[in-house]
Protein backbone atom coordinates (compact mmCIF):
# COMPACT_ATOMS: atom_id res chain seq x y z
CA UNK A 1 0.00 0.00 0.00
CA UNK A 2 2.87 2.36 0.84
CA UNK A 3 4.49 1.72 -2.52
CA UNK A 4 1.19 2.36 -4.29
CA UNK A 5 0.81 5.73 -2.54
CA UNK A 6 4.39 6.63 -3.42
CA UNK A 7 3.83 5.78 -7.08
CA UNK A 8 0.66 7.88 -7.11
CA UNK A 9 2.53 10.82 -5.59
CA UNK A 10 5.27 10.51 -8.22
CA UNK A 11 2.61 10.31 -10.94
CA UNK A 12 0.97 13.49 -9.61
CA UNK A 13 4.32 15.33 -9.66
CA UNK A 14 4.99 14.18 -13.23
CA UNK A 15 1.47 15.20 -14.30
CA UNK A 16 1.88 18.71 -12.85
CA UNK A 17 5.36 19.08 -14.36
CA UNK A 18 4.21 17.83 -17.77
CA UNK A 19 1.09 20.01 -17.89
CA UNK A 20 3.10 23.17 -17.17
CA UNK A 21 5.87 22.17 -19.58
CA UNK A 22 3.41 21.84 -22.48
CA UNK A 23 2.00 25.33 -21.89
CA UNK A 24 5.51 26.75 -21.49
CA UNK A 25 6.49 25.22 -24.85
CA UNK A 26 3.41 26.79 -26.46
CA UNK A 27 4.35 30.27 -25.21
CA UNK A 28 6.63 32.31 -27.49
CA UNK A 29 8.76 35.27 -26.43
CA UNK A 30 7.04 38.63 -25.96
CA UNK A 31 7.61 42.27 -25.21
CA UNK A 32 10.30 42.74 -22.53
CA UNK A 33 11.93 39.46 -23.56
CA UNK A 34 13.19 41.30 -26.65
CA UNK A 35 14.40 44.32 -24.66
CA UNK A 36 16.30 42.23 -22.11
CA UNK A 37 17.78 40.09 -24.88
CA UNK A 38 19.16 43.18 -26.64
CA UNK A 39 20.56 44.50 -23.38
CA UNK A 40 22.05 41.17 -22.26
CA UNK A 41 23.65 40.64 -25.68
CA UNK A 42 26.06 43.46 -24.77
CA UNK A 43 27.75 41.20 -22.17
CA UNK A 44 31.09 39.87 -23.45
CA UNK A 45 31.27 37.28 -20.67
CA UNK A 46 29.00 36.02 -17.90
CA UNK A 47 30.52 38.37 -15.30
CA UNK A 48 29.30 41.41 -17.21
CA UNK A 49 25.71 40.35 -16.55
CA UNK A 50 26.15 41.73 -13.03
CA UNK A 51 27.39 45.05 -14.41
CA UNK A 52 24.34 45.29 -16.68
CA UNK A 53 22.03 44.57 -13.76
CA UNK A 54 23.86 47.12 -11.58
CA UNK A 55 23.14 49.72 -14.26
CA UNK A 56 19.45 48.80 -14.21
CA UNK A 57 19.47 48.89 -10.39
CA UNK A 58 20.68 52.48 -10.52
CA UNK A 59 18.38 53.62 -13.31
CA UNK A 60 15.11 51.65 -13.29
CA UNK A 61 14.30 48.93 -10.68
CA UNK A 62 15.65 47.15 -7.61
CA UNK A 63 14.36 43.68 -8.56
CA UNK A 64 17.88 42.44 -9.13
CA UNK A 65 17.38 38.76 -8.20
CA UNK A 66 14.58 38.16 -10.71
CA UNK A 67 16.32 40.03 -13.51
CA UNK A 68 19.62 38.25 -12.91
CA UNK A 69 17.79 34.93 -13.29
CA UNK A 70 16.32 36.19 -16.57
CA UNK A 71 19.65 37.53 -17.83
CA UNK A 72 21.45 34.24 -17.18
CA UNK A 73 18.87 32.35 -19.23
CA UNK A 74 19.15 34.91 -22.03
CA UNK A 75 22.96 35.01 -21.94
CA UNK A 76 23.45 31.24 -22.16
CA UNK A 77 20.42 30.26 -24.27
CA UNK A 78 19.20 33.45 -25.96
CA UNK A 79 15.52 33.53 -26.91
CA UNK A 80 15.49 29.75 -27.38
CA UNK A 81 13.13 28.86 -24.54
CA UNK A 82 13.83 25.10 -24.44
CA UNK A 83 15.92 25.08 -21.25
CA UNK A 84 13.84 27.81 -19.68
CA UNK A 85 10.63 25.85 -20.30
CA UNK A 86 11.96 22.84 -18.39
CA UNK A 87 13.29 25.05 -15.59
CA UNK A 88 9.98 26.92 -15.25
CA UNK A 89 8.01 23.65 -15.12
CA UNK A 90 10.36 22.34 -12.42
CA UNK A 91 10.04 25.56 -10.42
CA UNK A 92 6.24 25.46 -10.69
CA UNK A 93 6.26 21.87 -9.41
CA UNK A 94 8.57 22.84 -6.56
CA UNK A 95 6.32 25.77 -5.67
CA UNK A 96 3.27 23.52 -5.37
CA UNK A 97 5.25 21.04 -3.24
CA UNK A 98 6.32 23.88 -0.92
CA UNK A 99 2.75 25.16 -0.74
CA UNK A 100 1.59 21.68 0.28
CA UNK A 101 4.27 21.45 2.96
CA UNK A 102 3.45 24.89 4.35
CA UNK A 103 -0.28 24.14 4.37
CA UNK A 104 0.10 20.75 6.01
CA UNK A 105 2.38 22.16 8.70
CA UNK A 106 4.03 18.80 9.30
CA UNK A 107 0.73 16.90 9.61
CA UNK A 108 0.55 13.32 8.40
CA UNK A 109 -2.82 13.61 6.63
CA UNK A 110 -2.99 12.42 3.04
CA UNK A 111 -0.40 14.56 1.20
CA UNK A 112 -1.48 13.35 -2.24
CA UNK A 113 -5.02 14.65 -1.90
CA UNK A 114 -3.74 17.97 -0.57
CA UNK A 115 -1.15 18.25 -3.34
CA UNK A 116 -3.76 17.70 -6.04
CA UNK A 117 -6.07 20.25 -4.40
CA UNK A 118 -3.35 22.91 -4.26
CA UNK A 119 -1.99 22.24 -7.77
CA UNK A 120 -5.41 22.48 -9.40
CA UNK A 121 -6.26 25.62 -7.41
CA UNK A 122 -3.06 27.28 -8.63
CA UNK A 123 -4.02 26.42 -12.21
CA UNK A 124 -7.54 27.82 -11.78
CA UNK A 125 -7.00 30.79 -9.44
CA UNK A 126 -3.41 32.03 -9.90
CA UNK A 127 -3.25 35.74 -10.74
CA UNK A 128 -2.62 36.38 -14.45
CA UNK A 129 -0.85 33.05 -15.16
CA UNK A 130 -0.10 34.13 -18.70
CA UNK A 131 2.01 36.95 -17.29
CA UNK A 132 3.34 35.39 -14.09
CA UNK A 133 3.99 31.73 -15.01
CA UNK A 134 4.33 31.36 -18.78
CA UNK A 135 5.80 34.66 -20.01
CA UNK A 136 9.59 34.40 -19.70
CA UNK A 137 10.23 37.79 -18.08
CA UNK A 138 7.11 37.53 -15.91
CA UNK A 139 7.95 34.02 -14.69
CA UNK A 140 11.37 35.19 -13.50
CA UNK A 141 9.71 38.10 -11.68
CA UNK A 142 6.88 36.15 -10.06
CA UNK A 143 6.99 32.34 -10.36
CA UNK A 144 10.70 32.02 -9.60
CA UNK A 145 10.78 34.69 -6.90
CA UNK A 146 7.66 33.42 -5.10
CA UNK A 147 9.24 29.96 -5.02
CA UNK A 148 12.40 31.47 -3.48
CA UNK A 149 10.25 33.13 -0.80
CA UNK A 150 8.35 29.90 -0.04
CA UNK A 151 11.71 28.09 0.22
CA UNK A 152 12.77 30.68 2.80
CA UNK A 153 9.53 30.09 4.73
CA UNK A 154 10.11 26.33 4.77
CA UNK A 155 13.72 26.71 5.92
CA UNK A 156 12.61 29.01 8.73
CA UNK A 157 10.03 26.53 9.94
CA UNK A 158 12.32 23.51 9.76
CA UNK A 159 15.20 25.33 11.48
CA UNK A 160 13.10 26.91 14.22
CA UNK A 161 11.39 23.59 14.96
CA UNK A 162 14.68 21.67 15.29
CA UNK A 163 15.56 20.49 18.83
CA UNK A 164 17.79 22.91 20.71
CA UNK A 165 21.46 22.14 20.21
CA UNK A 166 20.97 20.38 16.87
CA UNK A 167 21.09 23.51 14.70
CA UNK A 168 24.51 24.15 13.19
CA UNK A 169 26.08 27.54 12.38
CA UNK A 170 25.96 26.78 8.66
CA UNK A 171 22.18 26.59 8.91
CA UNK A 172 22.12 30.14 10.25
CA UNK A 173 24.31 31.21 7.33
CA UNK A 174 21.93 29.44 4.93
CA UNK A 175 18.99 31.30 6.47
CA UNK A 176 20.78 34.61 6.00
CA UNK A 177 21.59 33.88 2.35
CA UNK A 178 18.11 32.62 1.44
CA UNK A 179 16.66 35.53 3.40
CA UNK A 180 18.64 38.04 1.31
CA UNK A 181 17.37 36.42 -1.88
CA UNK A 182 13.78 36.33 -0.57
CA UNK A 183 13.91 39.98 0.46
CA UNK A 184 15.34 41.06 -2.89
CA UNK A 185 12.68 39.42 -5.09
CA UNK A 186 9.84 41.88 -5.61
CA UNK A 187 8.51 44.71 -3.50
CA UNK A 188 5.23 43.54 -2.04
CA UNK A 189 5.78 39.75 -1.83
CA UNK A 190 9.19 40.30 -0.24
CA UNK A 191 7.45 42.60 2.23
CA UNK A 192 5.32 39.58 3.19
CA UNK A 193 8.54 37.60 3.72
CA UNK A 194 9.83 40.30 6.11
CA UNK A 195 6.57 40.13 8.08
CA UNK A 196 6.82 36.32 8.22
CA UNK A 197 10.35 36.48 9.65
CA UNK A 198 9.35 39.18 12.13
CA UNK A 199 6.41 37.13 13.40
CA UNK A 200 8.64 34.08 13.78
CA UNK A 201 10.96 36.22 15.90
CA UNK A 202 8.25 37.64 18.15
CA UNK A 203 5.65 34.85 18.47
CA UNK A 204 7.98 32.27 20.13
CA UNK A 205 8.84 34.86 22.80
CA UNK A 206 5.15 35.50 23.53
CA UNK A 207 4.42 31.76 23.61
CA UNK A 208 7.38 31.08 25.90
CA UNK A 209 6.30 33.75 28.39
CA UNK A 210 2.74 32.43 28.36
CA UNK A 211 3.26 28.67 28.31
CA UNK A 212 6.91 28.17 29.23
CA UNK A 213 9.14 25.94 27.16
CA UNK A 214 12.39 26.48 25.33
CA UNK A 215 12.97 29.22 22.80
CA UNK A 216 14.76 28.53 19.51
CA UNK A 217 18.30 29.94 19.67
CA UNK A 218 18.40 33.73 19.25
CA UNK A 219 21.07 33.40 16.56
CA UNK A 220 18.73 31.31 14.42
CA UNK A 221 15.70 33.54 14.98
CA UNK A 222 17.67 36.66 14.08
CA UNK A 223 19.42 35.10 11.08
CA UNK A 224 16.31 34.83 8.93
CA UNK A 225 15.03 38.30 9.84
CA UNK A 226 18.43 39.90 9.30
CA UNK A 227 18.84 38.29 5.87
CA UNK A 228 15.37 39.07 4.54
CA UNK A 229 15.47 42.63 5.91
CA UNK A 230 18.86 43.28 4.29
CA UNK A 231 17.61 42.02 0.92
CA UNK A 232 14.40 44.03 1.21
CA UNK A 233 16.29 47.23 2.01
CA UNK A 234 18.65 46.68 -0.92
CA UNK A 235 15.62 46.41 -3.18
CA UNK A 236 13.82 49.45 -1.77
CA UNK A 237 16.90 51.68 -1.78
CA UNK A 238 17.42 51.29 -5.53
CA UNK A 239 17.77 54.78 -7.08
CA UNK A 240 15.82 53.44 -10.05
CA UNK A 241 12.71 53.05 -7.90
CA UNK A 242 12.58 56.79 -7.29
CA UNK A 243 12.78 57.44 -11.01
CA UNK A 244 9.94 55.01 -11.75
CA UNK A 245 7.76 56.77 -9.15
CA UNK A 246 8.60 60.17 -10.66
CA UNK A 247 7.36 59.10 -14.12
CA UNK A 248 4.25 57.27 -12.88
CA UNK A 249 2.00 60.15 -13.95
CA UNK A 250 -0.38 60.09 -10.96
CA UNK A 251 -2.71 63.07 -11.00
CA UNK A 252 -3.35 63.19 -7.23
CA UNK A 253 -0.98 63.87 -4.37
CA UNK A 254 -1.05 63.72 -0.58
CA UNK A 255 -3.99 62.01 1.15
CA UNK A 256 -6.06 61.96 -2.05
CA UNK A 257 -3.34 59.95 -3.79
CA UNK A 258 -3.37 57.28 -1.07
CA UNK A 259 -7.16 57.23 -1.13
CA UNK A 260 -7.19 56.55 -4.86
CA UNK A 261 -4.58 53.83 -4.43
CA UNK A 262 -6.60 52.22 -1.61
CA UNK A 263 -9.72 52.13 -3.78
CA UNK A 264 -7.72 50.60 -6.61
CA UNK A 265 -6.36 47.88 -4.31
CA UNK A 266 -9.84 47.15 -2.96
CA UNK A 267 -11.25 46.75 -6.47
CA UNK A 268 -8.40 44.45 -7.52
CA UNK A 269 -8.71 42.28 -4.40
CA UNK A 270 -12.46 41.96 -4.94
CA UNK A 271 -11.98 41.09 -8.61
CA UNK A 272 -9.15 38.59 -8.07
CA UNK A 273 -9.79 36.98 -4.70
CA UNK A 274 -13.48 37.23 -3.74
CA UNK A 275 -14.25 33.52 -4.42
CA UNK A 276 -11.20 32.44 -2.41
CA UNK A 277 -12.02 34.83 0.44
CA UNK A 278 -15.58 33.52 0.58
CA UNK A 279 -14.25 29.95 0.61
CA UNK A 280 -11.86 30.84 3.43
CA UNK A 281 -14.69 32.43 5.42
CA UNK A 282 -16.90 29.36 4.96
CA UNK A 283 -14.09 27.00 5.99
CA UNK A 284 -13.28 29.06 9.10
CA UNK A 285 -16.94 28.99 10.16
CA UNK A 286 -17.17 25.25 9.47
CA UNK A 287 -13.97 24.52 11.40
CA UNK A 288 -15.16 26.58 14.36
CA UNK A 289 -18.54 24.83 14.32
CA UNK A 290 -16.69 21.53 14.49
CA UNK A 291 -14.93 22.73 17.62
CA UNK A 292 -11.56 23.80 16.22
CA UNK A 293 -9.95 26.28 18.59
CA UNK A 294 -8.39 29.56 17.47
CA UNK A 295 -5.26 28.24 19.20
CA UNK A 296 -5.15 25.12 17.02
CA UNK A 297 -1.81 25.08 15.13
CA UNK A 298 -3.60 24.58 11.82
CA UNK A 299 -5.96 27.50 12.46
CA UNK A 300 -3.05 29.74 13.45
CA UNK A 301 -1.18 28.71 10.32
CA UNK A 302 -4.18 29.59 8.15
CA UNK A 303 -4.60 32.95 9.87
CA UNK A 304 -0.87 33.62 9.41
CA UNK A 305 -1.09 33.19 5.64
CA UNK A 306 -4.32 35.19 5.48
CA UNK A 307 -2.44 37.98 7.26
CA UNK A 308 0.52 37.67 4.87
CA UNK A 309 -1.83 37.82 1.89
CA UNK A 310 -3.57 40.91 3.22
CA UNK A 311 -0.30 42.62 4.07
CA UNK A 312 1.14 41.81 0.63
CA UNK A 313 -1.87 43.51 -0.97
CA UNK A 314 -2.02 46.37 1.51
CA UNK A 315 1.59 47.48 1.10
CA UNK A 316 0.85 48.24 -2.56
CA UNK A 317 -0.64 51.50 -1.30
CA UNK A 318 2.95 52.73 -1.29
CA UNK A 319 3.36 52.06 -5.04
CA UNK A 320 1.83 54.04 -7.92
CA UNK A 321 -0.72 52.15 -10.08
CA UNK A 322 0.81 48.65 -9.97
CA UNK A 323 0.12 46.03 -12.62
CA UNK A 324 -2.44 43.36 -11.68
CA UNK A 325 0.24 40.68 -11.82
CA UNK A 326 1.91 42.02 -8.66
CA UNK A 327 -0.88 40.31 -6.69
CA UNK A 328 0.49 36.89 -7.66
CA UNK A 329 2.31 36.34 -4.36
CA UNK A 330 -0.72 37.45 -2.34
CA UNK A 331 -2.81 34.91 -4.24
CA UNK A 332 -0.34 32.13 -3.46
CA UNK A 333 -0.44 32.99 0.27
CA UNK A 334 -4.25 33.01 0.15
CA UNK A 335 -4.31 29.59 -1.53
CA UNK A 336 -2.05 28.19 1.20
CA UNK A 337 -4.47 29.55 3.82
CA UNK A 338 -7.47 28.00 2.03
CA UNK A 339 -5.68 24.65 1.71
CA UNK A 340 -4.83 24.69 5.42
CA UNK A 341 -8.45 25.43 6.32
CA UNK A 342 -9.63 22.67 3.97
CA UNK A 343 -7.32 20.33 5.85
CA UNK A 344 -8.75 21.45 9.21
CA UNK A 345 -12.27 20.30 8.40
CA UNK A 346 -13.12 16.86 9.78
CA UNK A 347 -14.50 14.89 6.83
CA UNK A 348 -15.52 11.91 8.97
CA UNK A 349 -18.18 9.61 7.61
CA UNK A 350 -19.13 8.43 4.15
CA UNK A 351 -21.01 11.52 2.95
CA UNK A 352 -18.56 14.17 4.23
CA UNK A 353 -15.65 12.23 2.67
CA UNK A 354 -17.64 11.97 -0.57
CA UNK A 355 -18.20 15.74 -0.58
CA UNK A 356 -14.49 16.35 -0.02
CA UNK A 357 -13.46 14.07 -2.86
CA UNK A 358 -16.20 15.52 -5.10
CA UNK A 359 -14.82 19.04 -4.58
CA UNK A 360 -11.31 17.93 -5.57
CA UNK A 361 -12.60 15.85 -8.47
CA UNK A 362 -14.79 18.68 -9.76
CA UNK A 363 -11.85 21.11 -9.70
CA UNK A 364 -9.72 18.61 -11.63
CA UNK A 365 -12.51 18.10 -14.19
CA UNK A 366 -12.95 21.84 -14.74
CA UNK A 367 -9.20 22.25 -15.12
CA UNK A 368 -9.00 19.36 -17.61
CA UNK A 369 -11.62 20.89 -19.93
CA UNK A 370 -10.02 24.32 -19.70
CA UNK A 371 -6.58 22.87 -20.26
CA UNK A 372 -7.52 21.24 -23.55
CA UNK A 373 -9.51 24.25 -24.78
CA UNK A 374 -6.93 26.88 -23.89
CA UNK A 375 -4.09 24.64 -25.02
CA UNK A 376 -5.53 24.70 -28.53
CA UNK A 377 -5.72 28.50 -28.35
CA UNK A 378 -2.10 28.74 -27.21
CA UNK A 379 -1.05 26.55 -30.15
CA UNK A 380 -2.80 28.97 -32.51
CA UNK A 381 -1.05 31.98 -30.93
CA UNK A 382 2.29 30.19 -31.13
CA UNK A 383 1.79 29.50 -34.84
CA UNK A 384 0.94 33.14 -35.59
CA UNK A 385 3.82 34.56 -33.54
CA UNK A 386 6.46 32.20 -34.94
CA UNK A 387 5.38 33.06 -38.50
CA UNK A 388 5.98 36.74 -37.71
CA UNK A 389 9.37 36.08 -36.14
CA UNK A 390 10.49 33.85 -39.03
CA UNK A 391 9.83 36.63 -41.56
CA UNK A 392 11.55 39.28 -39.46
CA UNK A 393 14.53 37.04 -38.72
CA UNK A 394 14.93 36.29 -42.42
CA UNK A 395 15.06 40.03 -43.17
CA UNK A 396 16.91 41.12 -40.03
CA UNK A 397 18.64 44.48 -40.42
CA UNK A 398 16.83 45.52 -43.64
CA UNK A 399 15.88 49.00 -42.49
CA UNK A 400 14.48 50.27 -45.79
CA UNK A 401 11.42 48.01 -45.64
CA UNK A 402 8.12 48.57 -43.81
CA UNK A 403 6.51 45.41 -42.41
CA UNK A 404 2.73 45.02 -42.24
CA UNK A 405 1.96 42.04 -40.02
CA UNK A 406 -1.38 40.59 -38.90
CA UNK A 407 -2.58 41.19 -35.37
CA UNK A 408 -3.67 38.11 -33.44
CA UNK A 409 -7.21 36.76 -34.03
CA UNK A 410 -9.50 37.51 -31.08
CA UNK A 411 -10.70 33.90 -30.79
CA UNK A 412 -7.43 32.74 -29.20
CA UNK A 413 -7.47 35.16 -26.27
CA UNK A 414 -7.40 33.51 -22.80
CA UNK A 415 -5.97 34.01 -19.32
CA UNK A 416 -2.96 31.73 -19.93
CA UNK A 417 -1.29 34.07 -22.41
CA UNK A 418 -0.27 37.72 -22.34
CA UNK A 419 0.03 37.88 -26.14
CA UNK A 420 -2.96 40.20 -26.46
CA UNK A 421 -1.71 42.73 -23.91
CA UNK A 422 1.47 43.18 -25.97
CA UNK A 423 0.17 42.48 -29.48
CA UNK A 424 1.13 44.65 -32.45
CA UNK A 425 -0.90 47.83 -32.90
CA UNK A 426 -1.95 49.91 -35.91
CA UNK A 427 0.43 52.69 -34.89
CA UNK A 428 4.05 51.92 -35.75
CA UNK A 429 5.30 53.83 -32.70
CA UNK A 430 3.35 51.80 -30.12
CA UNK A 431 5.55 50.22 -27.47
CA UNK A 432 5.17 46.60 -28.64
CA UNK A 433 5.82 47.47 -32.29
CA UNK A 434 8.97 49.40 -31.44
CA UNK A 435 10.32 46.68 -29.13
CA UNK A 436 10.00 44.10 -31.90
CA UNK A 437 11.40 46.44 -34.57
CA UNK A 438 14.44 47.32 -32.44
CA UNK A 439 15.23 43.69 -31.73
CA UNK A 440 15.05 42.58 -35.37
CA UNK A 441 16.82 45.70 -36.61
CA UNK A 442 14.04 47.00 -38.87
CA UNK A 443 12.64 50.50 -39.13
CA UNK A 444 8.90 50.08 -38.95
CA UNK A 445 6.33 47.41 -38.07
CA UNK A 446 2.60 48.06 -38.39
CA UNK A 447 -0.16 45.78 -37.09
CA UNK A 448 -3.17 45.07 -39.30
CA UNK A 449 -6.38 43.57 -37.79
CA UNK A 450 -6.51 39.85 -38.54
CA UNK A 451 -9.91 40.01 -40.24
CA UNK A 452 -8.70 42.72 -42.64
CA UNK A 453 -5.31 41.28 -43.41
CA UNK A 454 -6.16 39.06 -46.38
CA UNK A 455 -7.58 42.01 -48.36
CA UNK A 456 -5.07 44.53 -47.05
CA UNK A 457 -3.04 46.32 -49.72
CA UNK A 458 0.47 47.48 -48.82
CA UNK A 459 0.45 51.29 -49.28
CA UNK A 460 3.90 51.64 -50.88
CA UNK A 461 6.54 49.67 -52.78
CA UNK A 462 8.79 49.44 -49.74
CA UNK A 463 6.20 47.55 -47.72
CA UNK A 464 6.04 43.78 -47.09
CA UNK A 465 3.19 41.50 -45.93
CA UNK A 466 3.58 38.15 -44.19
Amino acid sequence: MKNKRRYLQIAALIAVFGSVLIYECLTPVFSDDFSYMRDTAQARHAGEIFALEARQYLSWTGRSVSHLILRFFLYFFGLNRSVFNVAAALVFTLMTVLMTGLARGGRREDPLRMYLFISVCVWLFAVKPGQTIFWMTGACNYLFTTTIILTFFMLCRRTYAAPRGTVKPWQAVLLVLTGILAGWCNENTSGGAVLFALLYLVIPVIRQKRDGGILPPMMIRLAGLAGVSAGFLMQLLSPGNRYRVSVSGESQSGIAMYGVRFLGITEEVCSLFLPLLLAALFLIIAARRQGTSWADPGMKNALLFLLLSGATCGCLILAPSPQTRVYFGAGIFLLIACAQLFLLIRWDGVWPAAVRDFIIGALILVMAFRYVSYGGALAGIYREETARYALLEERRGQEDIDYYLPMLPARYDNRYTMAYEVDLQRKWNSFSNMQMAEYFGVTLIVGVPYEEYEDFVVPDDAGVKL
